[in-house]
């Protein structure tokens, strides 16, 4: 299935090389290049060479489209909603990679795969001093509801991983009670299955930073 990125930069494309050397690009595949309007010498000559990279794939044989996407860097409720409309037309799997760059695009691409939420599969960011990529955490839009319910299973799951028939033997919950509650925290993104047969769930970093469960 073809992806789309969603990729920034500023005169230095060796993050844009990391970022497309881990992903991987395939025939298909759209890379869309988010920079500000406002061009000089510095940006230009950072265009061509960029330009010359992804010819380089290209003349791999890998058949890939790729654009710009100018937003005023200015206007970063605006540079969210270009962001959000581009991906109207898209169904398939989207990656976002904060390379560098102008800071508030940064910003608005963090801001804009909140709002995009499970559409969004990744961000990555990268670290200045060593220049290696680093997964960012996208929190959720709205906050998910915990009831005491759900609050002692996550207290009983804590920081390990867990057999669902032993959540049941313990806590005394008929199976599909359970079942449907941690359905319903996976989607909420609470826990997550790692484990099919036997079934086994854990908790995620949304978990710790909505209860007092330290996953």
């Amino acid at each position: 299935m073809s992806k789309r990125i969603y990729i920034n930069f500023g005169f230095d494309i060796s993050g844009v090389v990391s970022s497309i050397s881990s992903l991987g690009i395939d025939s298909n595949d759209e890379v869309i290049i988010i920079v500000p309007m406002t061009k000089n010498e510095r940006s230009e000559h950072a265009r061509a060479q960029l330009k010359d990279f992804f010819n380089t794939l290209i003349q791999k044989g890998i058949d890939f489209k790729y654009r710009y996407l100018e937003v005023n860097e200015t206007d970063i409720t605006n540079t969210i909603k270009n962001i959000i409309n581009d991906t109207k037309n898209w169904n398939n799997d989207i990656y976002f990679e904060a390379t560098g760059g102008v800071r508030s695009i940064i910003v608005a691409m963090v801001i804009a795969a909140t709002i995009l939420g499970n559409k969004v599969k990744s961000l990555y960011t990268i670290a200045e001093t060593k220049g290696k990529r680093v997964k960012a955490y996208i929190p959720p839009l709205f906050p998910p509801i915990i009831d005491h319910k759900d609050q002692k299973i996550l207290k009983h799951i804590g920081n390990k991983t867990v057999l669902l028939e032993d959540i049941t033997k313990e806590l005394k919950i008929p199976k599909s009670t359970l079942s449907r509650r941690l359905r319903k925290l996976q989607k909420m993104g609470i826990v997550e299955r790692i484990g099919l047969k036997p079934a086994s769930f854990k908790t995620t970093l949304l978990c710790e930073l909505l209860t007092k469960t330290k996953p």
